[in-house]
């Protein structure tokens, strides 16, 4: 990267080939869109949108959990923290629920858990 200001601690921090400025847009950007809405339908057992049905996590029932068995976020979607507010909606119901959650859905247990330890609690191990 070559920054115009040889100081980045203050000054100008723009840089020629613009990542400073394009990385601070998708921060504005993702600020002020509001949290789409998820809903739980729950007869087909998964988290979706209501915008945007085609963004899925499923899950099952079994006791007292509930296993997170596969998230699934279209390409048009994607990187825009779809996946997130799914698995937000998720393990709030688990937590609202009194369920342990299963994480048996890669996203969730490589991804998900380790970037929201609040909810380690939850899993069941």
């Amino acid at each position: 990267l070559m920054f115009k200001s040889g100081n980045f601690g203050s000054g100008d921090r723009t840089c020629r080939c613009g990542i400073i400025g394009r990385l601070r847009h998708f921060a504005e950007m993702a600020a002020s869109k509001p949290a789409p809405k998820v809903i739980n339908d729950a007869d087909n057992s998964k988290f979706t949108f209501e915008e945007a049905k085609d963004c899925v996590l499923e899950y099952h029932l079994q006791g007292n959990g509930i296993d997170l068995t596969h998230t699934f976020v279209p390409a048009k979607y994607r990187g825009q923290g779809m996946a997130e507010h799914l698995a937000n909606a998720a393990f709030q119901y688990a937590k609202e629920q009194g369920l342990k959650v299963i994480p048996s859905c890669s996203y969730i247990s490589d991804t998900y858990i380790k970037r929201h330890p609040e909810y380690a609690d939850l899993v069941k191990h």
